[in-house]
């Protein structure tokens, strides 16, 4: 059987589809767009153009009036993908939705918001797979990944992390060609490294303790200058297995994620650059499907279905420190 495209699609929703293709998720509480930026594809299994290293070979490519022009051959890689298919669905009780009928555009803003926080729970559901993916050391090369003990671990007066980063950007650039961008940070391993003598004073300079009152965006900037990278994100998400619970998980352990990221790339282009990781999304979605009466809970159900897969592109344009902190 030939592939799914995105042409073959379900029934949709007009109304409510371009609402949530116009989602983006908040990359502070949700971090998985930095270290997967959106690959758009157009088949649900196949494989992939991805980067290699025929772009950075030194050519003559001065040429004589009857001689050969030189070529380069690029190609497909050897692995095969496949996307994996998301869905949820919100319901908006039928009393709530008769109050709403009563105010003018408010049975409209009822869906909208029901489909917005519909959005943000598959983004978690994202979030969660993208953790997996990027703490596993099998999603990077051979020497690509550490696992700090004792006193080696950041939180530790006698280590430098800076230099670890340093030394890491170094061999990413070496292996992948491109340095390393953006650098990921687990909750605790964010917090503790603000703690450090002289992490607080490259954020703080001679700011006396009392007037030390920054913004946690302007703090992550003035860290992400002092490991030499374009972006620090810290790891927000949270998750409880059932409403029961008392505490919440972290999704993210303590680790740290260096990688090059190809944040600005257009999504039909991210797969033809360097990049440690992409969401592969196929073309058309997410979509809001028909919404529907459920008359056994008397309320109304808003679907919606995505593609989003989290996959590890260029192995070696990523480096990845487990248990970073104590």
């Amino acid at each position: 059987m030939a592939p799914l495209t995105s042409r073959q699609a379900q029934v949709v929703d007009p109304i409510l589809t371009p609402l949530i293709q116009d989602y983006r998720p908040d990359t502070s509480m949700h971090v998985w767009p930095i270290l997967f930026p959106i690959a758009s594809v157009n088949l649900l299994e196949g494989k992939y153009i991805r980067h290699s290293k025929s772009g950075f070979v030194e050519v003559d490519i001065r040429r004589a009036k009857t001689g050969a022009i030189q070529r380069v051959r690029r190609g497909w890689t050897d692995e095969s993908v496949s996307l994996e298919r998301r869905s949820m669905a919100g319901e908006v009780a039928q009393s709530d939705a008769e109050q709403a009928a009563n105010i003018p555009g408010a049975g409209i803003a009822l869906q909208q918001r029901e489909m917005t926080l519909t959005m943000d729970q598959v983004s978690l559901q994202i979030e969660i797979e993208a953790a997996r993916v990027a703490q596993d050391t099998d999603s990077f090369a051979s020497g690509h990944s550490t696992s700090l003990a004792s006193g080696a671990r950041w939180d530790k007066t006698g280590a430098d992390p800076q230099v670890a980063v340093s030394d890491a950007k170094a061999l990413v650039r070496r292996k992948c060609g491109r340095e390393p961008n953006v650098l990921v940070l687990g909750y605790e391993v964010c917090r503790k490294l603000l703690l450090r003598e002289d992490i607080k004073e490259e954020i703080y300079g001679d700011m006396p303790r009392l007037e030390r009152t920054m913004s946690d965006a302007d703090k992550l900037m003035r860290l992400a200058r002092y490991f030499g990278v374009d972006h620090v994100a810290q790891c927000q998400a949270l998750k409880v297995q059932t409403e029961d619970d008392d505490d919440f998980d972290e999704v993210w352990g303590k680790v740290a994620i260096l990688a090059r990221s190809e944040l600005s790339a257009e999504s039909d282009t991210v797969l033809h650059r360097v990049t440690w990781g992409a969401g592969l999304r196929l073309m058309g979605y997410p979509r809001a499907l028909e919404s529907w009466y459920d008359n056994d809970h008397t309320c109304w159900v808003h679907p919606m279905e995505t593609y989003d897969t989290p996959v590890t592109i260029t192995d070696n344009a990523g480096y990845l420190w487990l248990t970073a902190v104590d």
